[in-house]
């Protein structure tokens, strides 16, 4: 359970009520839907969930509750919010495949039609094989895709989503072509696992916390995981321990309604700002497995754009867009 140190947030929204910080609708309680373009138990809902659970604890400035809206890579979930009633205190949570599977599509709806909010925390990638398959090392990896790339299976999550996106990214540092890999999408973690331990694919692409446990338990191993350091917990070795230049994280976000008023989009980003702040929160990201990578909006709004810049280039030199 989230239990966040709620006299800490207290007395933070106190201070603002008694300074003027906040707007007068802000001393009210506003009931905020967010909605999660997953299915429930998904990474992306996980995190969503968590941060309703955090608001719901902050004594009143915000109640929040989740909506599920899986399907089309995010873009059920996108459609639900940006038709949503324009008065409505609404959030969407987004991540790095939400934005990946918008460019891939190459539809009308993006993005670009919400506003940024905040970036709130984000998780590691990492290559996993069986404790008993004879890939011991990325090496081993990489001289079989090398002499053949067609007889090594790689799953990950939809076409789009941050697994697939390191697999391109490893296939562009391998200098190979991203088309003769073989690559297939599986969206449901357990069912990703049952495959690898049964020998239907030989790595799979996935998020770190959605295999720390069997990777603590040594029924897997990792070949690489896509940090910039060693992961404390995990004997693991990055992509630079094995000499790929590659470092990719999977990032959680919130957008708000581009028709919302903007002093309600203000309203909740400090809400949501408090929450962030909490020591209980940052305990929530260590069990989890989750990283402290908090932006506030004008940072996140930056951030966005260098990475809508970033994960078209890799497209486009894969030759999907």
């Amino acid at each position: 359970m989230l239990a966040p140190d709620r006299r800490t947030a207290c007395r933070a929204i106190a201070a603002l009520l008694a300074a003027g910080a906040l707007p007068r609708a802000a001393r009210a309680a506003l009931n905020l839907e967010i909605i999660a373009p997953a299915a429930l138990g998904d990474s992306l809902d996980q995190v969503a969930r968590a941060l309703a659970e955090g608001l719901n604890q902050m004594n009143g400035a915000v109640t929040a509750a989740v909506t599920n809206a899986p399907g089309q890579g995010g873009f059920t979930g996108l459609e639900r919010f940006v038709n949503a009633p324009k008065t409505k205190p609404l959030l969407l949570a987004t991540s790095l495949g939400t934005l990946g599977a918008t460019i891939l599509a190459k539809r009308a709806l993006t993005l670009d039609d919400t506003v940024p909010v905040q970036r709130i925390c984000g998780e590691h990638l990492v290559l996993l094989v069986p404790e008993r398959s004879p890939l011991q090392t990325l090496g081993d990896l990489s001289a079989k895709l090398r002499q053949d790339p067609s007889k090594v299976l790689l799953a990950g999550r939809e076409l789009g989503s941050a697994s697939h996106m390191l697999c391109l990214s490893l296939a562009r540092a391998y200098q190979l072509d991203p088309k003769a890999m073989r690559y297939i999408a599986i969206d449901e973690p357990g069912e990703m696992f049952r495959a690898l331990m049964s020998g239907k694919i030989d790595v799979v692409a996935g998020g770190v916390p959605a295999y720390a446990q069997q990777l603590k338990g040594g029924s897997v191993r990792a070949l690489a995981i896509s940090a910039g350091a060693r992961v404390d917990g995990f004997d693991a070795p990055t992509f630079r321990d094995s000499g790929v230049d590659l470092e990719l994280v999977d990032w959680r976000g919130l957008a708000a309604p581009n028709t919302m008023d903007p002093s309600l989009v203000g309203q909740i980003a400090e809400a949501v700002a408090l929450l962030m702040e909490t020591p209980a929160w940052a305990n929530a990201l260590g069990r989890r497995h989750w990283l402290p990578l908090h932006l506030k909006r004008e940072a996140y709004a930056t951030f966005l754009g260098k990475e809508r810049d970033r994960v078209a280039a890799l497209y486009r030199d894969a030759g999907l867009i």
